[in-house]
Formats: C-alpha cells, structure tokens, sequence
C-alpha cells in the first residue's frame, strides 16, 4: 500500500508487534480537501498456536457528530458570552443547593471569585445573607432553599449581603425559578438579582430626614400651620391646635378653605393673613 500515510504504517506495525492503538476522533483529510473525522481501533490478531496473525481495524466515521459538537461549542460561547455581560446577577443552582454557574454580575455583587463560588453550597459560613430588617437570614429563608423546600418559584425579594470588604451591605432584589426534569423533580434552580442599595439608602435617608422634621415641628413652642391656595392637605402640630382650639389632629383632604379648621373668632384674621401671603406670592 504505497499510498498509505506513515501514521497508518506505523500503528499496523505496532499491531503487528502485539500493540493495540485506538482514537476517539481522529482527522482525516480527503485528497480533495475535506475533512472527515472517524474513530477506530487497531489490534492483532492471533492464530491458534497464539502468534500473530494480522491486523483489525476498527473504523466508524463521526464526522456529523463532530460536526453537531462544532455548531453546539459556537452556541455554548455565544450564550456564556451574553449571561457573562448581563446587567443582572444569574446564579445556577443543582438540586443539592451547590453552585453550578455563576455569571460575572453575580460574582461582583456578592464579593466572590467565580472559583470560590463554583461548588459552594447555601451552608457557606461566608456568605452572609440579611432579611429586610437587618437581622440575619435563616438558613431555610436562603433563596435557594426557599426553592428547593416548596418546589415553587418567587419574585421581589429584598436581601442584604454582608461582605468582609464593605462597611454596610449591599441591597439586593431577586427573582427565582426551578427547573424541573421529565419526573418532575427539582434539576436546577436558577436565581437572578439585581443591586438596590442605593434605593435603599435613599428611603434610609428620607425616613431620617422626616423623622427630624418631625422632631422639629413637634418641639417647637410656636404654633405652625401649612396650607396650599387649593383645597389640599392641612398639617398641623400639637401647639397649633392648642392656638386655634382644634379638638384633634388633622391632615386629612378638605373641600373648604384650610381656616375653616379654626376657631370662629380666629378665622378672619387668618384668611385675610394667608389672602395677603397668596397674593404676594402671585405677584413675585
């Protein structure tokens, strides 16, 4: 056979010689160009009195399967490509509550290399989850646990991450869904989230705020009143009613002018003031 290739003569030889040689997905150039994959096996073979016979070869050609494996391989890539570069965490959990997948959001909001992640179960010491109040999350509230335990999905749930490299937590909003195989059993839960702490530093902030106005208005010794040209809201103070002889508080929406909440014998005097007030303001 002198058109065999030397790799061909080679492995019959060591056929020959007793050597069994075997590929799993070789290439095979065709003389015009293309390219054929094949598996095979090459062995002796023996004669009664056991010695070496010959050669078998084994040949089964996979070049459509190689060819699936090349489109699946681009489409794995393109896929792992986008859920690296979403804006959103995604984490994949197995039916054990290990980690199977974690994109580059995920990582980042809570702290962690992929390769710490990858393989860590909810039990981790180091991931410190917080429940809406501050306190620490329980374990059976982790989200994948949530999951796991009622088979059933959920949707808007705040949780706090402490982590060792931030002095207050980072806030987060997640959704989660299972993944169910052909029996019906739990084959994935799949976890997305997405980072809210600045919302929640700004409510932080505004209870705060409110809470000093509060105080404020409350331990002032004056009374205060505050109005608007329409019928809206009035918000009064406890000196304010104790001025005016209001027997309760009230911010409630009125039809009437806001004076009508004061006493008959006040009342003029406090149109004609928040008429003169009005007026000005029109006129600036």
């Amino acid at each position: 056979m002198p058109d065999l290739p030397q790799k061909w003569r080679d492995v019959h030889q060591k056929a020959l010689a007793g050597v069994i040689s075997s590929a799993d997905s070789d290439e095979w150039v065709r003389a015009d160009g293309t390219v054929e994959w094949t598996r095979w096996e090459c062995r002796p073979w023996y004669e009664a009195d056991g010695s070496i016979g010959g050669i078998i070869v084994y040949t089964e050609l996979i070049s459509e399967r190689k060819r699936a494996q090349a489109v699946l391989l681009v489409s794995e890539e393109k896929y792992r490509t986008l859920i690296d570069n979403l804006s959103t965490g995604l984490v994949v959990h197995g039916p054990d509550s290990s980690i199977l997948l974690a994109n580059g959001m995920a990582s980042a909001l809570l702290g962690l290399s992929k390769e710490q992640m990858l393989g860590k179960t909810a039990v981790d010491p180091e991931w410190r989850f917080l429940q809406e109040d501050g306190s620490p999350l329980p374990l059976e509230g982790y989200p994948v646990n949530r999951v796991l335990a009622s088979g059933e999905g959920f949707k808007g749930l705040v949780i706090g991450v402490c982590r060792p490299d931030r002095a207050t937590p980072t806030w987060l909003l997640g959704n989660a869904y299972p993944v169910k195989d052909a029996a019906g059993q739990i084959a994935e839960v799949v976890i997305t989230f997405g980072d809210i702490t600045a919302l929640k530093q700004a409510e932080a902030a505004l209870r705060e705020s409110e809470e000093r106005w509060k105080f404020a208005i409350e331990g002032a010794g004056d009374g205060l009143w505050t109005g608007m040209s329409r019928p809206a809201r009035l918000t009064t103070r406890r000196a304010t009613r104790k001025c005016s002889g209001m027997p309760r508080p009230t911010s409630e929406p009125r039809r009437k002018n806001g004076a009508s909440a004061f006493t008959p014998t006040m009342r003029p005097a406090c149109l004609q003031h928040c008429s003169r007030i009005w007026r000005a303001g029109l006129a600036a």
